[in-house]
């Protein structure tokens, strides 16, 4: 049975916020380690600026190369041409026919050649007859009638 003084220990939020974990406490007391020894990195160097670096040498048409005359960026001079008004070619009038009636359409139809009824292109193939199975009546008239 517990005390009835344990009944006054309760748990208020926010009690320890000003005070030091012990174990946080332990970590401060220690020792700091001691480590190898302490390494400087030099100075960083001054990169090269305010150039950029193509990715392949650059290739110029100077007068020592006459066969990289492609190279050079206009090597003409280009005409200069002015506007001038173009008529347009005149285009035929085509008229559509005239459509023909529902009624008209389907007595073409009805009286186009169809194909008879009885040509049916399965026709022509073999067709295997099926095997009459052998029964026992069969065979008891077959050894009543020998023949």
């Amino acid at each position: 049975m517990s005390h009835p003084h344990e009944r006054l220990d309760r748990h208020v939020i926010g009690q320890g916020l000003g005070v030091v974990a012990p174990k946080t406490q332990r970590l401060f007391e220690r020792e700091a380690r001691s480590c190898g020894p302490v390494i400087e990195l030099p100075e960083p160097r001054a990169s090269r600026g305010g150039q950029v670096r193509l990715a392949r040498p650059r290739v110029e048409a100077g007068p020592n190369s006459p066969l990289l005359v492609r190279l050079i960026r206009h090597p003409y001079a280009l005409d200069t041409v002015g506007f001038k008004h173009q008529s347009l070619p005149a285009r035929g009038v085509t008229l559509r026919e005239a459509r023909r009636g529902y009624r008209e359409e389907l007595e073409t139809a009805l009286r186009a050649p169809r194909l008879e009824p009885w040509a049916r292109p399965t026709d022509c193939r073999f067709r295997w007859e099926p095997r009459t199975r052998p029964t026992v009546s069969d065979w008891l008239k077959n050894e009543a009638d020998p023949e």
